[in-house]
């Protein structure tokens, strides 16, 4: 699939070399005049009346198997087909969110980001030889690290809305309307880290192969192993906020595997994990012992699903509150801003973080066909139940956005 796709790379995007590049080991540099903007915004009209393609985990594996110099030209110019029609359709996004959020300075610094990165690829043009598949993959490098502060910049934008909301006197309820904004800008989010990962990650394992890997996707991942290492890092953080952790038991197979992306299910788990220690610790802090978190991992041969179970005794959460669980602006604790350098979640983020833990947690699980649903007992504890499609076939989530008028 991919490869007849690049094929259209021409027709669809044509080369467009109007800017000069500084290519170094890991960085390029380029600059972003008001002509230039103006140029891509022309552009941005033309890249929003054209469809992205959906895909799956296993076109992603089958496609990077075995990647050699013709696969990774092939990978790179389906990034240059299709990066640039989803960064158009973020912008967009990003200039209409509700509540003025778009007026905001750290929501246009998003969105500059994005601009930056539609001008950087549609300046190199597309490319045509492995050479030019290897410089263009330092730009997708820099593109990937220009991003990393994105959910830090949306989460201080919602917060401010959110306070604002809170002076005026209205109820939370009234921020509905960013919830969905928010859920289809995260979930293409989603996406293109994933292609520019998968792509960066073929690169490296050209020189240095992984056994099990294509890019970011292993053959055998193993919920168990995976289980633990979220657990091992889950009590990094616990045990650096609070001077001690919560014990954690796993009832598992230990040699069950399936195609997955590891860190993805990683960072469910970690989120997840994060929420019932932190729990179990405000809600025993004068108790001898904790009890302790239990992770259970069915997978019957029948089972058309990974199902992963964590299990608190936290105290639940009050039914009146259950379905805010999914806001990204319901936090029962105090945000903890990483700073302007904050990147993507990960075991040096705070116990609390941005409040955008589950939100997140369920689009990540949603986005190959998972579910995340969460079963509270009020006084008790928490159910956390965790889906995971064992085949791969399930296409990514694309929204379709409005056809722009002229």
């Amino acid at each position: 699939m991919l490869s007849s796709l690049c094929s259209l790379g021409t027709k669809v995007i044509p080369p467009v070399r109007t800017g000069s590049f500084a290519l170094g080991s890991a960085r390029y540099f380029n600059d972003y005049s008001p002509s230039k903007i103006a140029a891509a915004r022309k552009e941005m009209i033309r890249l929003r009346r054209l469809d992205q393609y959906a895909i799956t985990l296993d076109h992603l594996e089958q496609f990077g198997r075995n990647c050699d110099d013709k696969k990774f030209l092939l990978s790179a110019q389906f990034c240059y087909r299709e990066l640039p029609i989803r960064l158009a359709y973020r912008i967009y996004d990003l200039e209409n969110m509700p509540f003025g959020m778009s007026n905001m300075s750290t929501t246009k610094t998003v969105r500059d980001w994005y601009i930056y990165s539609l001008i950087d690829m549609l300046d190199f043009g597309r490319p045509k030889t492995y050479d030019d598949a290897v410089a263009f993959t330092e730009v997708l490098r820099n593109i990937y690290d220009r991003h990393s502060g994105t959910m830090e910049m949306m989460a201080r934008s919602v917060f401010s809305v959110k306070e604002e909301i809170e002076r005026s006197g209205k109820m939370d309820t009234e921020l509905d309307p960013i919830k969905p904004a928010l859920d289809s800008f995260y979930t293409s989010r989603i996406g293109i880290r994933i292609l520019l990962e998968q792509h960066l990650s073929l690169e490296e394992q050209m020189r240095d192969p992984i056994p099990g890997y294509t890019g970011i996707i292993n053959r055998n991942t193993n919920p168990y192993d995976v289980a633990q290492l979220a657990i091992d890092q889950a009590q990094q953080v616990c045990n650096r906020q609070y001077g001690q952790t919560v014990p954690v038991s796993i009832y598992s197979h230990k040699d069950r595997t399936f195609s997955y992306i590891p860190s993805m299910l990683r960072h469910i788990l970690f989120e997840l994990l994060k929420n019932s220690m932190r729990a179990t610790i405000e809600q025993h802090e004068f108790d001898d012992e904790l009890p302790p978190i239990k992770v259970v991992i069915s997978d019957g041969d029948n089972n058309s699903d990974i199902i992963m179970k964590i299990s608190d005794e936290g105290g639940g959460i009050a039914r009146k509150n259950i379905n805010r669980i999914w806001d990204y602006f319901y936090s029962t604790s105090k945000i903890q801003f990483l700073g302007k350098d904050g990147t993507d979640f990960g075991i040096d983020s705070p116990m609390c973080g941005l409040g955008y833990g589950l939100p997140l947690s369920r689009l990540y699980a949603q986005y190959f066909g998972g579910s995340l649903e969460i079963v509270s007992i009020e006084g008790y504890g928490t159910d956390a139940y965790l889906y995971l499609k064992k085949v791969g076939d399930q296409e990514e989530p694309i929204q379709k956005l409005l056809k722009p008028s002229l």
